[in-house]
């Protein structure tokens, strides 16, 4: 499992979380007030330390890209992209993992907070994104469940996909951008998916 910043590829490969609203209310406890007008769902990553300096020194919200990879039995997976300068991030989720169906969902209706930490350390910076439905709406016909995908087929196309994602040249610069010379991912990993599969392994007698 991918727990820490690592280098992969092109990229720092780091993990990423898909958060509800009340789970953000609930972590910040009793400092609520500071949370007031953080509408909507978050997408919770990190970038590289020189991004992160670059980001705090320009706290503006900026546009995101989307982008989808259709694996059929392997999954479908969804990239939302940001760019600043030569910094580039990539957040890549899984479209038949809980709980990304019902975050893109909410997207018709709501705005998502993106929280950016610093290639693992404490500090982080928020900024609210507003993505325009007709964006969203040919991803979410892609959404898949855990009947559409094969667990083992699922596996085997993680790694794939994931070097896919991490390479610079799979994505070009985003409108008005110089080229990329940082790239920073974030992987939210089919958990669940691979535990079941890890269950039924051990349930046939194949996985002690």
């Amino acid at each position: 499992m991918l727990e820490k910043p690592t280098r992969y590829c092109d990229a720092l490969l780091t993990p990423a979380r898909v958060m509800r609203p009340e789970d953000v209310m609930e972590a910040i406890g009793g400092q609520q007030r500071k949370g007031a007008g953080l509408a909507g769902w978050f997408l919770c990553g990190d970038v590289s330390a020189p991004m992160f300096a670059a980001i705090a020194k320009e706290p503006a919200a900026r546009d995101l890209n989307v982008a989808a990879f259709s694996g059929d039995r392997a999954g479908n997976y969804v990239v939302f992209t940001q760019q600043l300068g030569m910094f580039q991030h990539r957040f890549l989720l899984p479209l038949f993992e809980p709980p990304v169906p019902e975050f893109l969902a909410s997207l018709r209706m709501a705005p998502m907070q993106v929280a950016m930490g610093d290639a693992g350390e404490e500090t982080a910076a928020v900024s609210a994104a507003h993505l325009p439905w007709e964006m969203i709406a040919p991803v979410e016909k892609l959404v898949q469940s855990a009947f559409d995908v094969d667990g083992e087929e699922v596996i085997l196309g993680v790694p794939s996909i994931i070097s896919k994602v991490c390479t610079i040249t799979t994505f070009p610069a985003l409108l008005g951008q110089p080229p990329v010379r940082d790239l920073s991912v974030s992987v939210m990993l089919p958990t669940r998916m691979l535990e079941c599969v890890e269950t039924s392994l051990r349930d046939e007698g194949t996985l002690q």
